[in-house]
């Protein structure tokens, strides 16, 4: 099976292509790749390439695709939402394995609980395509747009302030209870019918 890589873009007509300096000394380096070798490209929005090495300069490798193939976006469509968790290895972890089992976009949540408030996008990005990648798929959740990718839900401020005003008036109402039950209990007690 021929190795796979990831380029960030790819407009369906473009017959050569430079890639990443990454990309590039892995392929020259790493996998010590020669020119005439083959293989596959994604663009992480359906595209898969077969191309050919024609330069293997280790920070410009050049390759000539061969042949396109443009899969069609998965019918079945699942959203994941999750909260970030305190623990970011845990979050890159499932972000890996839902990548893996097809699961087409991932929307992590700020909940009102939620401890992490930040997450670092480009990390996250990156093991998107690592695990497209490893599992051989044409597709990135969320459709590899970065924007899109982390949605939140209402922001932990504004609930946070929410749920204080409501507490706050369910105090006031307790409270507003008991002073009334007070009132009517003495004004019981100083009835005559009370002895």
């Amino acid at each position: 099976m021929l190795p796979i890589f990831y380029i960030p873009a790819y407009d369906g007509s473009t017959t050569e292509i430079i890639l990443g300096e990454d990309t590039s000394k892995h392929i020259v380096q790493v996998l010590r790749m020669q020119p005439g070798e083959s293989l596959r490209l994604t663009d992480g929005k359906g595209y898969l390439l077969t191309a050919v090495i024609t330069d293997d300069h280790k920070k410009k490798c050049r390759v000539r695709v061969e042949s396109v193939v443009s899969q069609p976006p998965p019918e079945r469509k699942v959203t994941v939402a999750i909260s970030l968790l305190k623990n970011a290895s845990r979050f890159e972890w499932f972000l890996e394995k839902a990548t893996e089992i097809g699961v087409t976009r991932i929307v992590p949540l700020l909940c009102e609980r939620t401890e992490k408030q930040h997450a670092r996008i480009d990390r996250l990005r990156g093991i998107l395509v690592s695990a497209m990648l490893q599992s051989q798929q044409a597709w990135l959740p969320g459709n590899a747009r970065t924007d899109a990718f982390f949605r939140t839900a209402e922001p932990p401020a504004r609930r946070r302030q929410t749920t204080r005003r409501r507490q706050t008036e369910r105090r006031a109402s307790l409270a507003r209870r008991a002073s009334l039950a007070r009132r009517v209990s003495l004004a019981h007690r100083a009835s005559p019918d009370h002895r």
